[in-house]
């Protein structure tokens, strides 16, 4: 019981994380860092990529987290996992976004493109929430996820919450 004590508490040094922009890839582990890094072009969303009024409302809700980096035990395996909003600008101005997935399992990584690269006017977010019921944005989907689960906004404009149930990735539009 000792242990598993224990690694609440170093998973939750994972989840608590007070980190500053330039910092944030340091909350994805070594090997796993390797997994995004393969392609130059793409970054992780900092909050210097929100605009003035989205950059406002992060600050306020999620203080001192990083709005391109979510971790938490997704999966249920008591291991962290890293859902990782990553931005590329184009020489228009315009951004790319995807959405990836980082998932530990016996200590080995692997990477899930969540969401495909994607035109955006402004970076999305994404961040963590707690195990629970949730509804959808239609107000009568309702699902229940047995462990922690992820965000990805477009702040006060869209929402999907993923979610794992049985071994697969779901996902639930909260907001839109």
């Amino acid at each position: 019981m000792k242990a598993s004590g224990v690694l609440v508490l170093v998973f939750l040094s994972f989840t608590s994380c007070v980190c500053h922009a330039d910092e944030c890839g340091s909350l994805i582990p070594e090997p796993g860092r390797k997994l995004i890094s393969g392609a130059h072009e793409w970054k992780i969303v900092e909050g210097k990529d929100l605009p003035e009024d989205d950059a406002g409302m992060w600050a306020s809700a999620h203080t001192g987290k990083c709005p391109g980096i979510a971790v938490g035990d997704f999966t249920g395996g008591h291991t962290p996992s890293y859902a990782i909003a990553m931005i590329r600008k184009e020489p228009s101005g315009k951004y790319v976004e995807q959405l990836v997935l980082l998932i530990t399992r016996n200590g080995v990584f692997s990477r899930l493109i969540v969401v495909s690269p994607t035109s955006v006017v402004s970076p999305f977010v994404v961040w963590t929430v707690p195990p629970g019921k949730y509804k959808g944005a239609d107000q009568h989907t309702i699902v229940s996820v047995p462990h922690e689960s992820f965000v990805y906004e477009k702040m006060e404009a869209f929402a999907t919450q993923y979610y794992y149930t049985d071994g697969r990735l779901h996902s639930l539009i909260t907001a839109n």
